[in-house]
């Protein structure tokens, strides 16, 4: 599927919607968008065909293609142009840890972020945490889970470790704000931040918190936080919606 960034008529390679399955047409004319978009052969910023083309290329109404892309102008994945056309939207760029946190860029892209708190809990590590998170097994840990939401739309499924002994945060820190705020509250600098991002397929429960297909593949964030003495403070893992959000960063060699 190509499409020019600059020019609504793009040629696309939508298929007609299968009229003899149960799944209703409008829904199967958006599963082709939003694959297209997840696969990146609809990129942010380009634009989609001309609706006269999308009606030929389903094979569905007027009215059917309408409502699909009404749905999808909803959910914020593509945006309508006044009197040039209808195009991907521009997800908000993440910068790094230490930069800009999720929440700041998306109240920044005007995206209303809001979070729900999953799970607090303290636990001691065992071998398994250990694994996961790199803190000594016995080290008494908080663990703190969130789903972060733009314009009532899951983005990302958050996970923070950390040692029991920092104090518990506030729920409106845990709410309202970012956990950068926290760490700035009790006096806490990230000297170093170790970032890795890979590929994943989401567990049951992601699935569902992030309303996406089960083998969906997702991206994955792994953060090291060093304070100014190289101590290992913070481990946090995000897991990322895979057509809501992209990442983001710059580089300087100065």
């Amino acid at each position: 599927m190509t499409h020019s960034a600059t020019q609504p008529g793009a040629i696309s390679d939508f298929v007609p919607v299968d009229q003899s399955v149960s799944l209703p047409l409008y829904v199967q004319v958006i599963d082709q968008i939003e694959n297209g978009i997840r696969r990146g052969s609809l990129p942010p910023g380009s634009f989609l065909p001309a609706e006269p083309q999308l009606v030929r290329d389903f094979q569905v109404a007027r009215g059917t293609l309408r409502r699909a892309i009404d749905y999808l102008i909803d959910k914020g994945l593509i945006v309508r142009v006044r009197g040039v056309g209808t195009r991907v939207a521009a997800a908000p760029g993440i910068d790094k840890p230490g930069i800009r946190s999720l929440y700041a860029e998306l109240a920044a892209a005007d995206r209303k972020p809001a979070t729900k708190v999953l799970t607090v809990d303290t636990a001691d590590a065992d071998r398994a945490l250990s694994d996961i998170t790199g803190f000594a097994i016995g080290t008494p840990l908080r663990i703190i889970r969130r789903l972060r939401l733009a314009n009532d739309l899951p983005v990302a499924v958050m996970e923070n470790y950390f040692p029991a002994e920092f104090p518990e945060p506030r729920v409106d820190e845990l709410t309202e704000r970012s956990m950068d705020e926290y760490w700035e509250r009790i006096g806490h600098s990230a000297a170093m931040v170790r970032q890795e991002v890979i590929a994943c397929l989401p567990t049951t429960e992601q699935c569902t918190l992030l309303r996406i297909e089960p083998g969906t593949p997702i991206l994955s964030e792994h953060l090291r936080v060093y304070d100014d003495s190289r101590q290992f403070t913070n481990y946090s893992r995000n897991f990322y919606h895979p057509t809501l959000y992209r990442m983001t960063s710059v580089s300087t060699t100065q």
